[in-house]
């Protein structure tokens, strides 16, 4: 997903040497950034109509200090890049001399400005942007004075943690069945029979002992099959999880943001001819 970035430079070249920084990081590609003064935008209307209107495409409003400082020949860099480099694309235009738009928009409010008039607005000459660049340099100087300026130097610090993520696994699960068997087994049955029998001869010594009262009893027996079961323990599934450790190398890049101080010329250093 692109992202846009817009900061504002004094002049031209200080654009155009962002922007050529921006190409030669690698942070934007051809096409990506729009350079944009008062002398670039297109005529056919009022100045002040012009300015008014490619806020309002750019922001979706007015935006009266924002066309105040193009009317005044303040540069406006328009960026389109990954969300990735968003930072480093800020950091890069910051460093290559990007205005602070809060500290400017203070200094309009405070020199006297209150809003942009689309119908009386006309373009400083240049006698007139370096008189004005002058002034504001000479405030933010004397601001620097009694409120301190903090430009902070970050560097980024590799943080490497770690966290259990799920792998996988089994799941042991365990269910019962069923499955027919069969067996044989012999079985016994008894049965009495009664058979009477036609006899015809003398009594002997062994009938005369059996002749008197009396009674037999035989019983009949049969055997039935029965059944028994008896669980056995025939097989153990046994699940175990063991740990190991591991070493792995990150192999990443870290971020550093450096502040560097030049002194500022002074009006006779500049007008040296040995300078």
């Amino acid at each position: 997903m692109s992202q846009t970035v817009i900061a504002y430079f004094e002049d031209r070249s200080q654009a155009d040497q962002a922007v050529a920084g921006l190409l030669r990081q690698g942070l934007i590609t051809g096409g990506a950034a729009q350079i944009v003064d008062y002398a670039s935008m297109d005529g056919g209307e009022p100045f002040g109509e012009r300015v008014s209107r490619f806020f309002h495409t750019l922001f979706g409003t007015e935006s009266d200090f924002d066309a105040e400082g193009l009317r005044r020949g303040d540069v406006l860099v328009k960026v389109e890049g990954e969300e990735e480099n968003h930072d480093r694309i800020v950091d890069a235009l910051s460093l290559s001399g990007a205005m602070d738009v809060e500290r400017r928009a203070r200094f309009l409010r405070e020199t006297g400005f209150s809003s942009f008039d689309r119908t009386t607005a006309t373009p400083y000459t240049s006698d007139q942007t370096e008189k004005d660049r002058m002034a504001y340099r000479q405030w933010d100087q004397g601001l620097g004075n009694d409120e301190a300026a903090v430009l902070p130097v970050i560097e980024e610090e590799l943080k490497v943690g770690k966290r259990e993520v799920s792998r996988g696994g089994v799941r042991v699960v365990s269910r019962v069945s069923t499955r027919p068997v069969h067996e044989e087994i012999q079985l016994r049955e008894e049965r009495v029979e009664v058979e009477r029998r036609p006899v015809d001869r003398p009594v002997g010594s062994a009938d005369m002992d059996a002749f008197k009262e009396g009674e037999i009893e035989m019983t009949e027996t049969s055997e039935e099959a029965v059944v028994s079961k008896q669980a056995r323990v025939i097989e153990e599934v046994s699940v175990k999880k063991h740990s190991s450790e591991r070493t792995e190398r990150i192999d990443d890049t870290v971020r550093r943001k450096d502040v560097e101080v030049k002194p500022i010329e002074t009006d006779r250093e500049r007008s040296s001819p040995n300078h």
